[in-house]
C-alpha cells in the first residue's frame, strides 16, 4: 500500500514555501496526518487538494464505481507490521557499506522478522480478533517431490489434489509428485 496523502515522506512537513519536499500529491504530510491514516477506509483519509483547499468523502465519492469498496481490508496487516518494524527499528545492517555484507545481515534480520511475525504476531493477531493475509505458500518440484514452505514460520500448509480434500503437511512438507494438478493454501 503506497497512499501518496498519508505515507510518502519526501513531502513537506507543513505546506511552507521554506520546507523541503514535494507537492505533488499532496500539500503536506505531518505525524498527526500519518497517524490518522485509515487503512482500511481509505476514503475517509480525503481531506484537502494540493493547493489546501477542503474536500470531503461525499463530494469525492458520489458513488461505489466513483470510489469503489476495498474489497479484502484485512490483506493490509502483514505489510503494516514490516512498515511498523522499519518505522520502529533502525536495522544494524542500514549503514552498511559493503552490498554483499548489507544483504547478507538484511537477510538474517528478514529471517528473525518473519519468525516473530508466524509464530507470535500472527497469534496475537488472532487473539485480538484482527483479520490478516496469510501469504500463499511456496512449492518447488526436486526429483518428483514436490518441497512446501511458507513466508512466515509457523503457518500450516495443506495441500489437494481435487480442491476440496484437503490434507494438513504442517508448517513445511515434502509432498510427491502426482500425476494431476496440486493445489496448496496456507492457513
Amino acid at each position: 500500500m503506497s497512499h501518496a496523502t498519508h505515507l510518502y515522506f519526501d513531502h513537506p512537513y507543513e505546506p511552507d514555501p521554506e520546507e523541503r519536499g514535494l507537492y505533488w500529491a499532496t500539500r503536506c504530510t505531518d505525524s498527526y496526518k500519518t497517524f490518522g491514516f485509515q487503512p482500511d477506509n481509505l476514503y475517509q483519509n480525503i481531506d484537502v487538494t494540493v493547493m489546501g483547499a477542503s474536500i470531503s468523502r461525499a463530494g469525492i465519492c458520489k458513488s461505489n464505481t466513483t470510489c469503489p469498496l476495498l474489497h479484502k481490508p484485512k490483506n493490509i496487516a502483514g505489510w503494516l507490521l514490516a512498515l511498523a518494524e522499519r518505522a520502529w527499528h533502525k536495522a544494524s545492517w542500514e549503514n552498511v557499506i559493503d552490498e554483499t555484507l548489507q544483504n547478507s545481515m538484511r537477510t538474517r534480520d528478514w529471517d528473525n522478522f518473519a519468525e516473530t511475525v508466524g509464530k507470535k504476531e500472527l497469534k496475537r493477531l488472532d487473539d485480538i480478533g484482527i483479520k490478516y493475509r496469510v501469504p500463499p505458500p511456496g512449492a518447488s518440484n526436486e526429483g518428483g517431490e514436490i518441497k512446501l514452505n511458507t513466508v512466515f514460520p509457523g503457518l500450516n500448509i495443506e495441500f489437494s489434489t481435487d480442491n476440496q480434500i484437503w490434507n494438513r503437511t504442517g508448517t513445511t512438507g515434502t509432498i510427491r509428485d502426482t500425476a494431476s494438478t496440486v493445489f496448496l493454501r496456507t492457513k
